[in-house]
């Protein structure tokens, strides 16, 4: 199909400390890439970037998520099963037409 799309993801830090977003679980549908290097600790007020592409080999809609797990508190992120931290799911969708 050859029909693509790219995208800048992200992720703010908002808390009163660094916040370590080095565990990234990118399990993506075959569709999608995303490119993330190697992330440092980003501090309060800066922001981390995480490059996705969308590259289509049919048409339709793909969907599909990665995780990254944090070592900061979002009442709004489940927890991480005791580690102290939280899980950030990013949702993607990408659609291709004929």
């Amino acid at each position: 199909m050859g029909q693509g799309a790219s995208a800048t993801i992200q992720v703010m830090d908002v808390g009163d400390g660094a916040l370590d977003l080095a565990q990234i679980n990118p399990s993506l549908n075959a569709e999608f890439g995303v490119n993330y290097g190697t992330q440092q600790p980003i501090q309060f007020g800066e922001f981390a970037q995480f490059a996705v592409t969308f590259e289509a080999s049919t048409p339709g809609t793909v969907s599909s998520s990665f995780t990254i797990l944090t070592d900061g508190i979002n009442s709004e992120c489940p927890n991480d099963g005791g580690l102290g931290g939280s899980i950030l799911t990013v949702a993607l969708t990408g659609s291709a037409s004929n």
